[in-house]
This record gives C-alpha cells, structure tokens and sequence, in this order.
C-alpha cells in the first residue's frame, strides 16, 4: 500500500529524498512511475534518434562488410538482412503513439536485435574480418550506456547478459587464441564499467532535477496560496469572513457598470444595529461579536445570486447589494430578512432588544448618474430610518 504522505505533493518527503538519494535509482512506489513519465517526455526525441542511430551503425558496418571482406558468406548477411528488417518495424512503433510509455522495453528489444545482428556477423566472419565487430561490439555498449537513454537499472543486467552471450560466441569460435579471448573481455569489461559509471550518474543527477522541480512546483504553489490568502483577507472582513468596505465599493462600481449597460435595476439595502455600544456595555465585547456573525450569516444566506454583495460596510452597519432588485422587490426582501431575523436571532435571550434600522435605494442606473447616488441615497433612507427611533424601513427610488 502506497503511503498516501510520501508523494509528490509532500515538500518534507522530496527535500529527504533529495539529501538522501537511493543508492540503486528507484523511487518509492508513489513517485517513481512521476518520474518514468517525466523521463519520457523529457527524453522521447533522442529515444527515438537512438533507434536511427542504431539502424544506421549496422547498415554501416553491412556496406563495408561488402567492400572489404571479399569472403563473407552471404548467409549471415542475409541473415543480419533480415534483423534489420525487424529493426525497422522497431524503428516505424518509436514514431507511433504507441511509442510512448514503452520507450525502454522498446530500446531494450532493438539493442538486443542490433548486439545479436553484429554477434552473428563477428562469428560467421573470417579472420581478421571478425577481429573488428568484436571489438565493435564495444561500440554498441556505448551506444547503448549513452544515446539510447536506457535507464541504469536494465543497462546494467543488459550489458551482463551480452557479456554472458559475447563469451560464450567467443568459446566456440575457433579462430581466436586465447590472449584474443582475454583482450576482447578486456576492452568489453572497461566500456562497461566506464559507461555504466558515467549513465549511473546521468541519471543520478536526472532524478535530483527532477526532485528539485518539483520542490519548486510545490514552493510556488505554496506562495501562490499565501497570496490568495493575503488576498483575499484584503477583501473580507476578518470577524464576519464578508466583503469588507473597500472590496464592496470595488463591487459595486463594477455591478453598476454592468447595469447601467443593461438597464437593469440594483436595490442597495444598508442595515444599522441601534444601539450596539449598550449592547456591548450590558452583554460585553464577545457577545457583541458573536451577535455581528450571527447577523452576518443571515445576510449572506439572503444575498446567495450572482452579483449579490454582502458586506461588513462599518462597525455596527451592513451594506447589501442585490442585482436586478426593484423597489417592490426591496421591500420584499426586507420583509423576509425581517422574518429571518425573528425565527433564528432576536428569539435568543440576549438579542431580546437588539432592533435593527434598514434604509435602502432601488434604482435603474443613468448615463448622468455614478454609483455616488445609489450610496447617498440609502444612507439617507437608513439616516432617516433611525431618526424615526430605530427599527424601521425606509426606501428610496
């Protein structure tokens, strides 16, 4: 079962993998199959090169078997004919879709068809002719520790089990001498060691930037997230989470825009709790709080369309804004909100004589006209609402 803490998204687990990389170059089950992904993308055009460059090498060294090994048997190359064509259908798959996520199985078949084709064609081959694709065999494990981008973990029991087979071929070929045998195993064990040295820390250092990108990713996101958060604590307030002053002038500019092109009407209902301050010196600060998110959660409830605004306008004041709202609307909506506030908050003990003052403006906004006007005009109506002794409605057109 994969650890659901120890993946790509846990900035503690990737720095500890980074400091403490695996000796043996796999990652823990939740990352490894991220990195044979990202391996294959960053590397399918010289995945796909290396099988060119590979089809290429033997066709080569088949054109100069015919210039300059006058008595080469036709059988093997015929024979090797035939692996390359094999090869090429290898070839015409690395072009495909297909392709992808199977690049090293794929690899993996072509360099065992392309060491088998120049195997046979070293043993069938007459001396000194055959001295040379021995030694070019060095040639492919190169090709195959460096272009071919087969990760370390297959190159290393790749190259063991050519090595296995190379021996065996030079076992049985009769042309060779002894001190032959051992300057082939000689030149074949140095490639492999210096070639797997140099592609053991290729990826090494493939996996640590992969590691590092990621870490990176994730350090972005995280200061990607503080600045919503940043910016979203400028736009609300902190004790009620609504839209603070200055976000809902920003709103409302915007709405009335908006309206203003579409000749749609917008209501601005402003709400004043009389009294707060004696509320606050009888019950204290907490329950004043407590009072301001409970009338905060039933104004956000009532103001839930698109283009509503719902915010914390002063102290002790509210200001809402509700879209597409007409006077009769207004008044409607009052009466509700009114009814709300009975059922769920003034039936509460201490909100008892708690009243609230509502002022509002409906209005379809003029070209002549700014945003100002709807504002003066509720603050005037919620002005006149608590000079008439509190708990009233007042709205203007």
């Amino acid at each position: 079962m994969i650890d659901n803490k120890k993946n790509i998204h846990n900035f503690d687990f990737l720095n500890e993998l980074l400091k403490k990389p695996a000796w043996n170059l796999i990652f823990p089950k939740s990352i490894e199959p991220l990195f044979q992904s990202h391996y294959s993308s960053t590397f399918l055009f010289q995945m796909r090169g290396s099988v060119i460059a590979g089809f290429l090498l033997l066709t080569v060294c088949c054109i100069l078997d015919l210039f300059y090994a006058p008595r080469i048997e036709w059988l093997p190359l015929y024979q090797t004919i035939l692996l390359m064509l094999v090869m090429i259908i290898i070839g015409v798959f690395a072009f495909s879709d297909a392709f992808k996520g199977n690049e090293q199985k794929t690899l993996i078949v072509f360099v065992s068809l392309l060491f088998s084709a120049m195997t046979w064609m070293a043993y069938k081959l007459e001396a000194p002719f055959e001295g040379l694709y021995y030694n070019g065999i060095v040639l492919i494990e190169l090709f195959i520790v460096t272009v071919a981008r087969i990760q370390f973990n297959a190159c290393f029991f790749l190259l063991l089990i050519f090595y296995f087979i190379y021996n065996i071929v030079l076992s049985i070929d009769d042309k060779h001498h002894h001190y032959m045998i051992l300057m082939h195993n000689y030149i074949y064990i140095t490639a492999a060691i210096l070639g797997l040295f140099g592609n053991y820390f290729l990826e090494k250092n493939i996996r640590a930037t992969f590691l590092k990108q990621a870490l990176t990713r994730l350090e972005h996101q995280y200061i990607e997230r503080k600045q919503r958060k940043l910016h979203e604590s400028l736009k609300s307030d902190a004790l009620t989470m609504l839209a603070n002053h200055r976000y809902f002038h920003e709103q409302l500019e915007m709405e009335w825009r908006r309206a203003l092109r579409h000749q749609y009407p917008l209501t601005l209902l402003m709400v004043d709790i009389d009294a707060l301050s004696q509320f606050n010196k009888i019950h204290g600060q907490q329950k004043g709080d407590l009072l301001l998110q409970q009338l905060a959660a039933i104004f956000k409830h009532m103001g839930r369309r698109p283009g509503d605004i719902v915010s914390r306008y002063g102290g002790d004041e509210f200001a809402m804004l509700f879209v597409g709202t007409d006077r009769q609307g207004a008044i409607s909506l009052v009466s509700a909100m009114r009814k709300s506030l009975a059922q769920h908050l003034l039936m509460n003990e201490d909100n008892n004589n708690v009243t609230l003052s509502f002022g509002a403006c409906a209005m379809v906004p003029k070209r002549t006209q700014t945003y100002d006007i709807l504002l003066k005009k509720a603050d005037k109506a919620l002005y006149e609402a608590k000079t008439n002794g509190g708990d009233g409605f007042v709205v203007f057109s």
